[in-house]
């Protein structure tokens, strides 16, 4: 309670004080009156500080303080630098209005914005409001300043009152803005604000309501955005509202996208394949994806990732480049084949003829990329070797092809080489001649003319005859001798010649044959070009030899002895004359023969010694010795 009232009572003596002095003056005397109290001088040190420090602050930041008349002068240094640059504008606008007097007011705005005072007249410039005769405007320049501008009727310009806004609204200088087919970069300048800014950004396509916008970012401090996903060759509304401590204000600009352009190209050749086509596609543009159909535009654009395959020729393939939301216009690319047909394949049934007959030909074309254009191929036979080029006029208008791989009859009148020129022709109008391999014409050939065949001789395994053939072109003949045991089939090469002038006798023989065997027989010749034949003659045996089977010879029988009346007896006689003197002993010449006989058993009379009771009898061959003879019964070669 007690320091209450002390403190209370310097209080009063700092209301009853005009200066500092004062304060410290009536202090000391109250001190004087009261020693020894050192609280109550330590709290109004205390005060007196604070007193200090509140006066210090006062001098700094009240209306009269140093920081204000800092303020103040800066903001007096900025209208008069402001003045000056407008007057300098109000001064060259002065000067050109003065050589043209068609010169408007709007072009002394204009030279505000080229100044930098304001940024935008419709925006920055407020009036005319009539000030009796004098129109007066008002500026809000990008500095924040208020400047009152006054044109009198003879169109002298002066300035009246410049202030400093108060709390304005932030302000939107330049927004720049790029554009790509399917987006838009922008980028805003701020310049007026207080405090910390906010930024939303809007958009909408031009000619739609205002309840269209859409929202990009709203309440942002970043002074760029890009608005993506949009249509190519459109006008959008971009809508930038800027927020600070003074309020909002808001800026629409009209942006058009770009186009997507670019062009698709093929890559490389054309790859053929049995028929087939396979491209490739490429373009300069980065960013973008290629899209491709295949006969139109109508149908569903495929995003393009290799090679295109199944491609045939005449088709079309249409292509664009997309950014994911537009498409360019498109590139066509034509299937086309600049390759000339492969050589035709030519197969002669002959390469030799007369001008009696016909040889024929097959004639298969080839063309691996666009196919054979069969009704636009041609044929000419002739006697030219060399090339007759694919022109289709060297070519008859009737020698045409219906189908590929036909087959075509060649025939000449006259003899010599010829030649088969074909014209290949595809589907594209490329055109290939091919040139058969030589084919030789002559005249027709007389056949050769049998004069005679005939039997020559026989074996017991062979038959051998002459024949005897004329050929009126003298060509040398070659015969042949056929045989078989059939009169009408079944024959086979005997015998054959070498070439023999015509009207010259050969003789042919037939080995190999069974013996005693019935044989037919014809001779062919042949000229080469052409064989005749004889007619088949009728049957020849070969002979049999005769051989084959062992006979013994005769046998014996007994008889009774006609001298000793049928007596019989034994003994021994010559072996080699069989005559009646006989003899035992072998070393013993025998007196009727004089050889040297073995002892032979006989049977003879031992009564009498006389003749023989056993009697040889010749066999059916009329032998008496062992010989050979055939099934037949002969004993020698017959037929």
């Amino acid at each position: 309670m007690k320091y209450s009232q002390e403190i209370r009572k310097l209080g009063k003596i700092i209301e009853n004080s005009k200066t500092i002095g004062e304060i410290k003056t009536n202090i000391d005397k109250r001190r004087e009156n009261k020693q020894g109290i050192t609280l109550i001088a330590l709290v109004v040190t205390i005060v007196v500080l604070l007193i200090l420090a509140g006066i210090t602050i006062n001098l700094l930041f009240s209306n009269g303080g140093i920081f204000n008349i800092v303020n103040q002068a800066k903001i007096e240094h900025e209208i008069g630098a402001l003045k000056d640059r407008i007057n300098n504008v109000i001064a060259d606008w002065s000067i050109e209005r003065a050589v043209d007097s068609s010169i408007t007011v709007d072009v002394l705005w204009e030279k505000m914005v080229d100044a930098d005072i304001i940024d935008n007249p419709k925006e920055d410039v407020s009036g005319p409001k009539k000030e009796g005769e004098n129109d007066r405007y008002e500026l809000t320049t990008n500095e924040g300043y208020i400047v009152e501008i006054i044109i009198s009727p003879d169109g002298n310009v002066s300035i009246g009152d410049v202030e400093k806004g108060d709390k304005l609204p932030p302000k939107i200088g330049e927004i720049t803005s790029t554009s790509e087919s399917n987006s838009i970069h922008i980028e805003v300048e701020i310049t007026r604000s207080e405090g910390e800014v906010s930024l939303s950004y809007y958009y909408k396509k031009e000619g739609e309501a205002d309840s269209s916008y859409q929202t990009l970012k709203e309440e942002v401090t970043e002074l760029i955005a890009d608005f993506t996903g949009l249509e190519q060759k459109a006008i959008y509304n971009i809508k930038i509202v800027v927020t600070d401590e003074n309020g909002t204000t808001n800026k629409i600009v009209n942006v058009m996208t770009g186009e997507l352009t670019g062009r698709v190209t093929q890559k490389g050749e054309t790859i053929w394949n049995n028929g087939t086509a396979t491209i490739e596609l490429e373009t300069k543009e980065t960013g973008v994806t290629i899209q491709y159909q295949v006969g139109g535009t109508e149908g569903k654009w495929i995003d393009y990732e290799g090679p295109i395959t199944g491609l045939k020729y005449g088709d079309t393939v249409f292509a664009v480049i997309t950014d994911g939301t537009n498409q360019s216009g498109y590139s066509s690319i034509n299937i086309i084949d600049k390759i000339n047909p492969q050589q035709a394949q030519i197969k002669l049934s002959s390469k030799s003829t007369t001008t009696a007959e016909s040889i024929t030909a097959t004639v298969t074309h080839i063309d691996n990329e666009s196919g054979i254009e069969i009704s636009n191929c041609r044929w000419v036979y002739n006697t030219n070797a060399s090339a007759i080029g694919t022109e289709i006029s060297s070519y008859p208008s009737e020698n045409t092809f219906s189908n590929n791989g036909q087959t075509i009859t060649l025939s000449a009148t006259t003899v010599g080489t010829y030649y088969l020129h074909v014209l290949t022709q595809d589907k594209a109008g490329n055109k290939t001649e091919t040139i058969s391999q030589p084919i030789t014409v002559t005249l027709p050939n007389n056949a050769p003319v049998i004069s005679s065949v005939s039997f020559n001789s026989k074996t017991t395994n062979s038959i051998t005859v002459n024949a005897q053939a004329t050929d009126a072109d003298n060509n040398n003949l070659i015969y042949t001798l056929y045989t078989s045991t059939l009169p009408s089939s079944g024959f086979t090469q005997g015998a054959a010649s070498s070439a023999t002038t015509s009207g010259s006798t050969v003789t042919l023989t037939a080995s190999g044959l069974s013996q005693y065997t019935n044989y037919y027989y014809y001779v062919s010749v042949t000229d080469g070009k052409e064989t005749i034949q004889s007619s088949t003659s009728s049957a020849v045996r070969t002979y049999c030899p005769g051989t084959g089977l062992t006979c013994p010879g005769g046998t014996t029988q007994i008889v009774a002895c006609p001298y000793c009346d049928g007596r019989y007896g034994v003994g021994t006689r010559c072996s080699e004359c069989g005559g009646t003197s006989w003899h035992n002993n072998p070393t013993t010449y025998c007196p009727l023969c004089g050889a040297r006989g073995t002892r032979v058993k006989v049977v003879k009379c031992s009564m009498c010694s006389y003749g023989d009771y056993r009697q040889t009898v010749p066999c059916s061959h009329g032998s008496t010795y062992s010989h050979s003879y055939c099934s037949h019964g002969y004993t020698s070669q017959h037929d």
